[in-house]
């Protein structure tokens, strides 16, 4: 989906380690990963937010590293009342799709702002009864150097189905950025953006699963696991090599 959203339910991960037991709602994965970058001496200089939304993930990044530089790239410019208020000259906007092309496509504009995409078809949308708008989609290669904008440190990908698109077009930063935080499908038939496949295409790119950051459950009637974020850090890179981090 297109931007970070905690679902707040009690939904619970315990963990056992040396006879202590922790139990951590899922509303606190994004602060302990913070909380683990820091321990590891990381504080990431230069983000770049995919799929922005309302600006939820960015806020939350920002409260936990206030230093930090951030380009937020969001296609539904609409949304961006929601984050005025952070635009300053650390954090900048961008109101472009991405993907792994340089093109102009067909934007669905869904009934929930979070369900937007570029998936679908002008037929799909049609019958579906959804308004399309056309958008320029740029891979994140084009975009960091039409805007002479540094390496990122940690690039989150939250695209609504064209995660794996964006990866492919992102392939400068491979084996430069540190951290990748992906979406990726569990019980979702709509985008092909799968576990399996996320993972599969991280590891070929260099990178191993770190950390899951958003477990998401969005339907009210039942309490299937739709989404999930997943950490992806470099196989040797810094956080890997870091012995606070290791066990």
């Amino acid at each position: 989906m297109m931007g970070y959203r905690i679902i707040k339910n009690s939904t619970l991960i315990q963990q056992s380690t040396q006879n202590v037991t922790v139990v951590e709602n899922k509303a606190d994965l994004l602060t302990t990963f913070y909380s683990n970058l820091k321990t590891a001496g990381f504080f990431p200089s230069f983000v770049v937010d995919i799929g922005a939304n309302t600006g939820t993930w960015t806020r939350e990044l920002l409260k936990n590293f206030p230093d930090s530089k951030v380009l937020m790239i969001e296609p539904q410019q609409r949304l961006q009342s929601h984050f005025q208020d952070l635009l300053n000259e650390n954090v900048s906007y961008l109101p472009v799709g991405v993907g792994n092309k340089n093109d102009i496509l067909k934007f669905t504009i869904h009934d929930r702002d979070d369900s937007c995409s570029f998936i679908y078809s002008e037929e799909e949308a049609k019958e579906l009864g959804y308004e399309q708008v056309s958008i320029p989609i740029k891979t994140l290669n084009t975009i960091i150097k039409e805007n002479n904008c540094p390496t990122p440190d940690l690039i989150k990908i939250d695209a609504e189905g064209l995660d794996l698109e964006v990866i492919e077009g992102a392939s400068d930063f491979y084996g430069k950025t540190e951290v990748f935080l992906v979406e990726a499908t569990v019980c979702n038939k709509t985008y092909n953006n799968t576990v399996f496949e996320v993972v599969k295409l991280m590891d070929k790119c260099g990178y191993q699963m770190f950390e899951i950051t958003d477990l998401n459950r969005p339907f009210p009637d039942n309490q299937i696991l739709w989404l999930i974020e997943i950490v992806f850090v470099q196989k040797n890179g810094q956080l890997l090599r870091n012995s606070n981090l290791t066990v």
